[in-house]
């Protein structure tokens, strides 16, 4: 079959589909939204336990401090960087894998931190917090939703990508919603009930987006075949 002739092929049998029409002041409102989302789950957090509430009228320590404007500002920074996975052409590979290396520097060095003050003798019996890490679920649950939205409502080139970038998205900033209201600022808890279940859903993420560009690729690649050999 000739090239004109695929073309004409391919062209003709291509099902046209409304086009995309979220722009960036949605992307920003669902941002606005998912931040207003935890802020209502942290004044609840706030009226019915006044302990958390005594802990932050005393202030967080400076550990604690760090850990809210680093996830607050990957969370944000992984937000905007999932709209250029999610919208094709917009993508910026270059800063998506920064964002994927200071992620990886992250965990090195709160690792570094939590095997520092084990050696000091310094033990954290609330370092495994299935609390925390509910938490950053339920405060998850609107920028995966709204990122979810998005993504149906667009065509991702590469689903590995826009998945890991998403779930890094609605991960850091739900985790700096628990970073806020969490009075525990040792490393260890940090690490394995804040920061290991990103890195873990990152990886699950990785890994699904994998298995759905192969599904893609070889339904791609057998409808290619069944249309140059139909002739």
């Amino acid at each position: 079959m000739k090239t004109n002739e695929l073309i004409e092929t391919l062209s003709s049998d291509c099902t046209p589909v409304e086009p995309v029409r979220i722009t960036g002041k949605q992307f920003f409102f669902a941002l606005f939204l998912s931040l207003l989302w935890m802020l209502l789950g942290v004044g609840i957090l706030a009226i019915f336990f006044p302990s958390l509430r005594q802990t932050w009228l005393k202030g967080a320590g400076i550990f604690a401090l760090l850990e809210w404007a680093l996830f607050l500002f990957l969370g944000l920074w992984a937000f905007f960087l999932a709209r250029g996975t999610i919208f094709p052409g917009e993508d910026r590979p270059v800063m998506r894998r920064v964002l994927f290396g200071l992620v990886v520097i992250a965990i090195a060095a709160l690792s570094g931190i939590s095997y520092w003050q084990w050696s000091q003798g310094v033990h954290d019996p609330h370092a495994t917090s299935m609390g925390c890490t509910g938490l950053m679920g339920v405060f998850a649950l609107a920028p995966a939703a709204l990122l979810y939205r998005f993504l149906r409502k667009s065509v991702c080139l590469s689903f590995k990508a826009s998945l890991s970038v998403t779930f890094l998205a609605a991960a850091f900033l739900a985790g700096s919603g628990v970073a806020f209201v969490c009075p525990d600022d040792h490393a260890i808890h940090v690490l394995i009930s804040h920061l290991l279940p990103v890195a873990v859903g990152m990886i699950l993420a990785a890994f699904v987006g994998s298995i759905l560009d192969k599904r893609n690729r070889r339904e791609f690649e057998q409808y290619f075949d069944r249309v140059t050999h139909s002739e």
